[in-house]
């Protein structure tokens, strides 16, 4: 991923560099000073690495920076603020805890890394003694002296820190830290704040804590650590109007949620894509925005927006994410459905909407990229909605089920054999017509989209994906970097009835078909799957589906 970014975003090629240059400083400390611990040496080759990029590019570089401006589009998303560390930690080292603490440190080396060590001292010291001490530790191996870091430490700092070394080298201990509240009070013109943070877990960990007043001021404090809590009282001119813990996020800190008041809020592109049937001549398009807190994967507000063969939908809705992947959600929707030849108009309608979801496992946003990035597939969703009109004096409603079951099981090197198993039910009277479809390129390829409609459904799908090539690591005019290139063969076959009971086999309508899906990298960072489909029916009740169904459109069908 590294690699496909800088290829494709040369603007981002020093980061690259700074990783060779820091692997550079480290092979020569590491010859330099053949005794030294390993943690000093990864310490310094960091300070070389950043004076080296400074000396080339001017100001420190900051690849958070860089990416913000792109935090709309989902997979970045996840590289910033992502509750998943394993994922965020491919761009951003952090430090974590282990999950077990061996005696035996060949096998799990609990101590952060190097650089993460000299953060926490600057945090504890200040960036001014820890750059004098790194000075005086250069100076002596100049001489020819073969000192210790930590006694050079001790002798410029004079302090003791033992502890310091012995909790993150050998401990490496678990730290929660948040912001439990803030108190504001006005006293004789100025502006008294009581700022309370709280600490969980054992250990000592020096925190930055940054307060901004609301005149553009900002106030830095450190808190060593000890204890369970801390309180800071300011009274400045302005009043404080943020509160930031660990802002440069050289804690060992995982939970971030609870590190600024107020919440910062996110805006995602989480739904987007454009589909042309060649059947039907019909544009599809659909664009969803998500609102969520930066770190918070529990709420979310979702607007969403598309255009098909079935209609024209605009949605609303707020989402509260519950323990062990439940959902639940409240939102209004406005619906204007298309209606097949011999049926009776509908006229569009405003409707409440609520429902309840169960998805396992949960996965993060972008789910084609996810899976390859981390082999977990969602396999089980299932959901129940309600749906209560309330414009144009009709008050219809309709109770909608939907179970949706996938797998996939991957064999010898990108191949794999995903299936599908999809069954709806309803019951009520909005959209009487509308609710279940057969027909288009995500149900049923091989006939033309609401060729089969009903209150019912059921849905079956195969398909075998295998690579027709692995990597083609090709630049596309500075605009994207295509990768694997992939065919596939498939198989649908379904039934949407009026009738509840859907396994009534003697009634299912079959396809089959063969695709090929380019993977590709937008901008190096953007990954999306084109897919270009073509389904015949098997022995189709129409004759004028007796024919090829072509489909260009984004992501893979399931």
């Amino acid at each position: 991923m590294n690699t496909r970014l800088f290829k494709v975003f040369p603007s981002l090629k020093r980061f690259h560099e700074a990783s060779i240059a820091q692997g550079v400083f480290l092979l020569l400390w590491r010859e330099t000073l053949p005794n030294e611990e390993e943690w000093v040496t990864e310490g310094l080759a960091r300070f070389d690495a950043e004076r080296f990029m400074r000396q080339k590019y001017g100001n420190r570089s900051n690849l958070e920076q860089w990416l913000k401006p792109f935090s709309f589009i989902p997979v970045i998303d996840e590289i910033l603020y992502s509750k998943d560390l394993p994922l965020r930690q491919i761009y951003f080292k952090e430090t974590v805890a282990p999950i077990l603490n061996e005696d035996v440190q060949v096998f799990n080396h609990p101590r952060p890394e190097g650089g993460a060590i000299f953060s926490k001292l600057r945090s504890l010291l200040g960036e001014a003694l820890l750059q004098r001490a790194v000075s005086a530790y250069r100076r002596q191996i100049r001489t020819g002296e073969r000192p210790s870091f930590r006694e050079t430490l001790f002798q410029v700092s004079g302090r003791d820190l033992d502890w310091f070394f012995e909790q993150w080298l050998m401990a490496n201990p678990s730290l929660d830290f948040g912001i439990e509240r803030i108190d504001y009070r006005k006293i004789d013109g100025a502006y008294q704040t009581s700022i309370v943070v709280k600490k969980e877990g054992e250990g000592v960990e020096p925190l930055e804590i940054l307060a901004y007043e609301k005149n553009g001021s900002q106030i830095p404090l450190v808190w060593n650590g000890k204890g369970e809590r801390h309180e800071e009282v300011l009274v400045t001119p302005s009043p404080i109007d943020v509160v930031e813990i660990d802002p440069r996020r050289n804690s060992s800190d995982p939970n971030r949620l609870d590190n600024r008041s107020p919440h910062l809020w996110k805006v995602l592109l989480n739904r987007y894509g454009v589909s042309y049937d060649f059947q039907t001549h019909v544009i599809s398009y659909k664009a969803g925005f998500l609102f969520q807190p930066i770190y918070d994967n529990r709420n979310r507000i979702r607007v969403d927006f598309n255009h098909s063969d079935e209609g024209n939908a605009a949605h609303i809705d707020y989402t509260k994410i519950l323990l062990n992947n439940h959902s639940i959600s409240v939102g209004g929707t406005h619906e204007k459905p298309e209606t097949t030849e011999n049926t009776f108009p509908e006229e569009a309608a405003g409707y409440l909407h609520l429902g309840y979801s169960l998805n396992y496992p949960d996965i993060p946003l972008f789910a084609e990229y996810i899976q390859k990035l981390t082999g977990k597939y969602p396999t089980f969703n299932i959901s129940l909605n309600y749906n209560q009109r309330f414009t144009g004096g009709e008050y219809s409603n309709s109770f909608l089920l939907g179970l949706d079951l996938r797998r996939f099981y991957s064999f010898s090197n990108q191949h794999e054999i995903g299936g599908r198993l999809f069954i709806g039910q309803s019951v009520g009277t909005l959209f009487q017509n509308s609710r279940f479809f057969l027909g288009g390129d995500n149900g049923m390829r091989g006939y033309t989209p609401l060729a089969f409609e009903g209150e019912n459904m059921s849905l079956f799908s195969i398909e075998y994906r295998f690579p027709l090539f692995r990597e083609t690591d090709l630049n596309l005019f500075g605009l994207a970097h295509t990768h694997t290139w992939q065919g596939a063969l498939f198989a649908d076959t379904g039934n949407v009835t009026n009738a509840h009971n859907v396994f009534q086999f003697v009634n299912y309508e079959s396809d089959f078909g063969a695709g090929f899906r380019f993977f590709l990298d937008f901008f190096g960072f953007y990954p999306a799957v084109v897919r270009f489909d073509v389904a015949a029916p098997m022995a189709s009740p129409f004759d004028a589906e007796q024919k090829p169904h072509y489909y260009l459109t984004a992501g893979q069908p399931f």
